[in-house]
């Protein structure tokens, strides 16, 4: 029997590919003692959310270390389905175990269309199995290599970085090629991108997740602390210029701690290494890797976020430090970093300069009055620009589209 055609968003079937927080993902508390690893990508968990918010039927595909069979969990509208994640080595075959596996479960489970995130196993996948896809790209994979291979002569162990990495760009240029539907959480990436069979990129930013977000800690509240959240610590990250800024602002000495949240920014991790061997390490708090409810808790907490990245596709965590109130300093030519906070949302500079971000964390610090309308401005443009159920419409609106375009066919009017 011929599936029915959906009349509108909310009879959708769709399936969601892509990295995901599986313990933010509503399958109830005694699913959760059973979920494996997955990956810390709180931004599709929420998309999930969103789409079983507007009436949808959703099922969630992702991978995970761990295991060694798929797994599938489901509570009413969600289906959750876990295929095992063969590690780096399985880009020596462009990720075939991975995504023969997704294939499989999509053409078990018929959806109307798949909606893949980023332009690499999940979206090979979505687009191997035939099913109408869009493909959300969150970088410049070509970029992300040329500027990885440039850092090898001072890193050898780069090379295997490297390796990886190019086979992942060969696999983004592919998916380009294949793909139709596509689009990017920022104009910066859209206008980076170039894509073949499709007439444009929908630029649909990220968004905010209220359900996830603690409450906003007044500036009376506010620790002494400056908070650092990056999944990295050298090249595009950027983390020593950091370290060295606050190290050089003379705030250690007037009792301002400087913590770093993430990977590779652990204790006796890289990153405290190279602090501790620089004599840098004063009063930094090494943190490393922890959950993302205690990561936006130190936001909410800190009375402002350095985010020295050279590069942002989007910049997620600066987002949400603008909801919850806590002023950013980032870079005035990082990606989609100025558009977040053009207008006085936040701080910019040459973060490439330890010396222009230490001038900017003493006058963000000794300026009550500057910290007020910053965080001010920031909140309140969070809320209106980047609410999630604007923003998860405007993505149900787009597979709606391609959905009817499909049914129609390829260039009919």
């Amino acid at each position: 029997m011929m599936k029915a055609a959906p009349h509108n968003a909310t009879d959708l079937h769709v399936a969601v590919l892509g990295p995901m927080s599986l313990d933010l993902l509503e399958l109830g508390p005694q699913r959760h003692a059973s979920l494996p690893v997955g990956y810390p990508a709180p931004i599709i968990s929420s998309i999930v959310s969103g789409y079983l918010d507007e009436g949808m039927r959703v099922t969630a595909i992702t991978t995970s270390a761990g295991i060694d069979e798929t797994l599938v969990f489901a509570n009413g509208s969600l289906t959750v389905i876990v295929v095992p994640r063969t590690g780096p080595r399985s880009a020596l075959r462009m990720f075939a175990t991975e995504r023969s596996a997704i294939v499989y479960a999509l053409r078990g489970v018929q959806p109307d269309v798949v909606h893949a995130h980023w332009t690499y196993e999940f979206a090979a996948a979505a687009l191997d199995s035939g099913v109408p896809a869009l493909i959300t790209v969150h970088d410049d994979a070509t970029k992300v290599l040329r500027y990885c291979a440039t850092r090898t002569w001072q890193d050898p162990d780069l090379l295997d970085r490297v390796s990886y990495l190019t086979l992942r760009a060969l696999l983004d240029s592919r998916i380009r090629y294949r793909g139709r539907y596509f689009s990017a959480p920022s104009g910066y990436i859209a206008n980076r991108i170039q894509v073949s069979n499709t007439r444009q990129v929908r630029v649909i930013p990220n968004f905010l997740n209220p359900d996830n977000l603690p409450f906003a800690v007044p500036q009376v509240d506010r620790e002494k602390t400056i908070v650092t959240v990056s999944n990295g610590f050298r090249g595009r990250k950027n983390v020593p210029a950091a370290i060295r800024a606050f190290a050089e602002s003379g705030l250690s000495e007037l009792g301002w701690r400087y913590e770093l949240v993430g990977a590779q920014l652990e204790p006796s991790g890289p990153a405290e290494d190279w602090a501790s061997h620089h004599g840098l390490d004063a009063r930094v708090e090494f943190v490393g890797t922890t959950t993302y409810s205690d990561t936006l808790n130190r936001i909410a907490r800190a009375s402002f976020m350095l985010h020295p990245a050279l590069e942002e596709s989007f910049g997620m965590t600066v987002l949400e430090a603008m909801a919850l109130g806590t002023p950013v300093i980032g870079g005035s030519s990082a990606g989609n970093i100025p558009a977040l906070l053009d207008g006085d949302a936040g701080i910019l500079c040459n973060v490439r300069s330890p010396e222009a971000i230490g001038a900017e964390i003493r006058r963000l610090a000794g300026d009550s009055m500057l910290w007020k309308s910053v965080s001010d401005t920031a909140a309140e443009r969070a809320t209106k620009r980047y609410g999630r159920d604007r923003i998860v419409r405007i993505y149900a609106e787009y597979l709606m589209d391609i959905v009817c375009e499909e049914q129609r066919g390829p260039g009919t009017p």
